[in-house]
């Protein structure tokens, strides 16, 4: 019996999915690239083959059944926020970490991620750093525990030597200069930066400065962020990383989350103020849960190392 499948070449299939890509301005359908394909007919074997390609490219989002969202065209021009804190501040620098992760192509390394400031596009330039490891880790987090060691050492040579686990080591590693950007708006802890994806693909962001006094958190933001992470744990269980999940998160919330920086958190407010979403170990790497589900049936979890409390009470996380 013939073999049923239109034999269409792999160069094609990208050139299709490319076309509709262009024409739906990032988000498109299966049947928009089927509708690319000249002659193509309706065809499972091919459905399939299409769908596996873009499930396997790390520049879209999967939105639904059939339809996918480039990641470049999503983040271009939406506005998120950083928060320097007290030590950042006094040092006039400003740790890169997992800042900028969810906002950027994996392919970018975040000290390679490029900040200029809104008001004059001067490029902040980077400089070399040295702090104690115990200092540093907080901007690390949401990079996942397993990732540290690792972005160290590819971060500065300096840093082969390291220990996993040891106390009181130095590391150094790249920050942007920020002294002269702090001292102009004379910055203090609780002012942001709102920063601009400009570039998704080779991480070029803008910054403006956000002073505290202006800043309208309620609980609106947080609990649309708490709601699509808590999607994204859902439907993906632990199957992505830490700056995986965050991407996805933001995806999901979509207009909640973005459009009113006056409103939002930063990640790193988030995680520190949330009761709802906590970081737990799974198998070899950091991801984030739910502290409203019961991991116990899934066997990946030690007891104390997870949050399996109800909707009914609170418990104080520790950070």
């Amino acid at each position: 019996m013939k073999n049923s499948e239109q034999e269409f070449t792999l160069q094609q299939l990208e050139m299709a999915i490319d076309a509709a890509r262009m024409c739906g301005a990032g988000c498109f359908s299966l049947q928009d690239v089927l509708a690319k394909l000249p002659g193509a007919k309706k065809d499972a074997v091919l459905e399939n083959r299409i769908l596996r390609m873009l499930d396997a490219d790390e520049t879209l989002f999967r939105d639904g059944e059939d339809v996918f969202c480039g990641r470049a065209e999503f983040f271009t021009g939406k506005t998120f926020l950083i928060t320097p804190d007290s030590f950042e501040i006094s040092q006039g620098i400003l740790v890169p970490g997992h800042r900028t992760v969810a906002f950027v192509s994996q392919e970018v390394f975040p000290s390679e991620v490029e900040m200029a400031d809104g008001e004059n596009q001067n490029i902040f330039e980077m400089k070399d750093f040295s702090a104690d490891l115990d200092m540093i880790y907080n901007y690390y987090l949401l990079l996942g525990s397993e990732q540290l060691m690792d972005y160290l050492t590819a971060d500065h040579p300096d840093n082969a030597g390291l220990i996993s686990g040891n106390g009181g080591q130095k590391a150094t590693i790249c920050v942007y200069d920020m002294a002269d950007f702090y001292k102009t708006h004379d910055f203090q802890p609780g002012d942001a930066l709102i920063c601009t994806v400009k570039d998704w693909q080779n991480g070029k962001i803008s910054i403006q400065y956000l002073a505290a006094g202006d800043r309208k958190t309620g609980t609106d933001w947080d609990d649309a962020f708490t709601a699509a992470l808590e999607d994204v744990i859902q439907n993906f269980e632990h199957y992505f990383d830490i700056p995986e999940q965050l991407a996805w998160g933001f995806f999901y919330g979509r207009n909640a989350l973005f459009g009113k920086p006056e409103k939002m958190l930063s990640c790193d407010e988030f995680i520190r103020k949330t009761d709802r979403i906590e970081i737990t170990y799974q198998e070899d790497h950091t991801v984030l849960t739910s502290c409203s589900d019961d991991f116990d049936t899934d066997g990946g979890f030690d007891h104390d190392d997870h949050c399996s409390c109800g909707d009914e009470h609170h418990h104080h996380h520790h950070h």
